[in-house]
């Protein structure tokens, strides 16, 4: 991927729980570039897949691992201010991504799950970000989103801080205008129509699609 590469699609995979063998196969035929952060080059590995490019500060990939890849592949980014999710996303923004999806961020660590969090809150603006985990696709909406999917599909709204102004159409329970706070309100709407709306007029609100048939990309 180049940096005029403008329209390029990556797949970034990191060190938290993997998706199933199937998921991954199927998000990688979705995507033009994969990349593995640090020892998720292992769990990669072991389903058959191989990265191609491992982006970290090497401390958890094993050496067999990274031995195992073309020359080239291993790229080591040691800046310690940030954490290897946040620099390979950076390092797609830099080279002309416009749509990176991220699988493997949640789980095991609660404090790697909430940071998964907050970078898809911080980036989302720079890109089609969106993060992929047990079945669902999160997305940060501050302006305008469209959600497809089908009818039945659960649908959240969750506010880390105050956001106002958020309209959801599309759904069982809409909202018009409201303001949602941090807590549980919005959280497992249900689509009615084959499109929901998303509005911010104020603030960021995070979108998690669980899709009946599994999730969209």
């Amino acid at each position: 991927m180049s940096r005029s590469c403008t329209a390029a699609r990556v797949l970034i995979c990191a060190n938290g729980e993997p998706p199933s063998d199937a998921s991954l196969a199927r998000l990688r035929a979705a995507h033009d570039l994969c990349i593995a952060t640090d020892g998720a080059a292992d769990w990669m590995l072991r389903m058959g897949q191989a990265p191609d490019r491992v982006l970290g500060d090497m401390d958890s990939a094993s050496p067999d691992a990274l031995a195992s890849l073309p020359e080239g592949a291993v790229e080591p980014t040691p800046d310690q201010e940030a954490c290897d999710l946040e620099k390979a996303v950076r390092w797609c923004l830099a080279r002309g991504a416009t749509a990176i999806t991220v699988v493997g961020a949640t789980g095991r660590r609660f404090d790697h799950t909430i940071t998964t969090v907050s970078i898809l809150l911080a980036l989302h603006l720079e890109a089609d970000l969106r993060v992929v985990s047990g079945g669902s696709v999160t997305r940060a909406c501050s302006s305008r989103m469209t959600v497809s999917g089908s009818p039945g599909d659960r649908l959240s709204l969750t506010a880390m801080a105050p956001a106002r102004g958020v309209g959801l159409r599309g759904v069982q329970w809409p909202l018009q205008a409201e303001t949602l706070l941090p807590g549980s309100r919005g959280v497992s709407n249900v689509m009615t129509e084959a499109a929901a709306e998303v509005t911010v007029e104020q603030g960021v609100v995070l979108v998690t699609h669980f899709a009946v048939d599994g999730p969209q990309i």
